[in-house]
C-alpha cells in the first residue's frame, strides 16, 4: 500500500454517484494511505467523477486516514496485471478482467443465467456468500459489483437465429471465454480484436455482428456502422470492482468498515445509474433508426446454444455446483 500516491477503477459506463457519510467523524489524521484504483473509464467521464467522489467521501469518513485515487487505462489487461503483481491496490474489472483473477465468478456471465437487472441482482445475493469466497482464495476482496448494461446483439444486417450469426463475421474481445464458447457452439468463425480494433474493423467490413451493451456502442460509436439489434437482452454484462486481499486485510479495522460501507452505498448508486443510462442509450439508438428484429420465432435455438454453452465452460470456467446454485438463486427451474 503506497502513501499520498493515485489510482482508480471502474467499468461501467454512464453513472452518477452521491455518497453520504452519516456517521461521527474521527479527529483529523496525520497520514493518508491511498487506495489506487484502476478504471476504464476516460478522465472527466461521469464514472471516473463517480469513483473519484468515493474516494471523497472515504477520506471524510476516516479523518484523511484512508482515500482512493483514481487513475484511467485504455488496456485492462495492465492494470490486471499490475493488481495481480501487487503494484496497485484495486481495479474495476469487466468479465474479461474477472477471467484473469477469479474465474468462478463468471458462472454470473453464463449465457441465459442472468438475463435482466431482477436476476443479477438475485443471483448475486444468493451466491454473495460463495463468490466473496472464491475471490478470497484467489487473493482478492470485493468492493462491489458493476455493470456495463444489457447484452444485446447488434448487427449490420437482420439476424434472427445463431445460424444467422454463424453465416456472418462476429466479434470477440480478445479474451472474452465465453462469448468465444458461445460463438463455437453455433459453429461461427469468430474475429476477436481488442475494443480499439472494432471500429475500423466495422468500417472495413471485416465484422458484422457484435455482443456489447447500447451503453457501449453509443459511448464507442460503433453505432454510426451498425443498423440492426435483436429485440431483447440475452445477457446482463457484468464486471466488479476488487482490491488486493492482502491490502486489504493491512488496513485498521475501522478504516475497512468505511471501505465497505462507502463501497456498498457507492456501488448501489452505480448499479442503479447505469441501469438507467443504458435504458436511455437504447431508446437513443432506435430513435435514430436501429432497426429492432423480433427473434422469437427462434427462441428454442438460442436456449439451445445458450445450454450448451455454460455446461461446456463447467470444469473449464466455474464447477457444477456453483453452476446449479446460480441457476437456482437467478429464478430458474429444472437442470442449468
Amino acid at each position: 500500500m503506497q502513501h499520498r500516491s493515485a489510482l482508480a477503477a471502474t467499468l461501467a459506463l454512464s453513472i452518477a454517484l452521491a455518497v453520504s457519510v452519516t456517521a461521527a467523524q474521527p479527529p483529523p489524521s496525520t497520514t493518508t494511505t491511498t487506495i489506487r484504483l484502476a478504471t476504464l473509464a476516460p478522465r472527466g467521464s461521469t464514472p471516473f467523477r463517480v469513483l473519484t467522489a468515493w474516494g471523497n467521501s472515504l477520506r471524510e469518513a476516516t479523518g484523511g486516514a484512508l482515500t482512493i485515487h483514481v487513475d484511467s487505462g485504455s488496456d485492462e489487461a495492465t492494470f490486471v496485471g499490475e493488481l495481480q503483481h501487487h503494484t496497485r491496490e484495486a481495479a474495476a474489472v469487466t468479465s474479461v478482467g474477472l477471467s484473469t483473477l477469479c474465474r468462478p465468478v463468471l458462472v454470473l456471465q453464463a449465457p441465459g443465467v442472468v438475463e435482466n437487472a431482477t436476476q443479477a441482482d438475485a443471483a448475486r445475493a444468493g451466491l454473495d456468500t460463495a463468490l466473496r469466497a472464491e475471490l478470497a482464495t484467489s487473493g482478492y476482496t470485493l468492493l462491489g459489483w458493476g455493470e456495463a448494461g444489457a447484452g444485446r446483439i447488434f448487427s449490420t444486417h437482420a439476424v434472427a437465429a445463431p445460424s444467422d450469426v454463424a453465416a456472418g463475421h462476429p466479434w470477440q474481445l480478445t479474451g472474452d471465454a465465453i462469448f468465444g464458447e458461445f460463438l463455437t457452439q453455433i459453429h461461427a468463425t469468430p474475429v476477436p480484436l481488442p475494443l480499439a480494433g472494432v471500429l475500423p474493423a466495422l468500417a472495413g467490413g471485416r465484422i458484422d455482428v457484435v455482443l456489447g451493451s447500447a451503453t457501449i456502442i453509443n459511448a464507442l460509436q460503433w453505432h454510426t456502422h451498425l443498423t440492426h439489434v435483436i429485440l431483447g437482452s440475452r445477457a446482463v454484462l457484468m464486471g466488479a470492482t476488487l482490491m488486493s486481499r492482502a491490502d486489504y486485510d493491512a488496513l485498521p479495522a475501522a478504516q475497512r468498515s468505511a471501505l465497505d460501507t462507502t463501497a456498498a452505498q457507492a456501488h448501489a448508486r452505480l448499479l442503479h445509474d447505469i441501469r438507467q443510462s443504458d435504458d436511455r442509450a437504447y431508446a437513443t439508438l432506435v430513435s435514430r433508426g436501429m432497426i429492432e428484429t423480433n427473434a422469437s420465432a427462434h427462441d428454442a435455438a438460442w436456449l439451445a446454444a445458450a445450454q450448451s454453452t455454460r455446461r461446456a465452460l463447467v470444469g473449464r470456467l466455474y464447477s457444477q455446483a456453483l453452476l446449479n446454485q446460480a441457476w437456482t438463486a437467478a429464478g430458474h427451474t429444472g437442470a442449468p
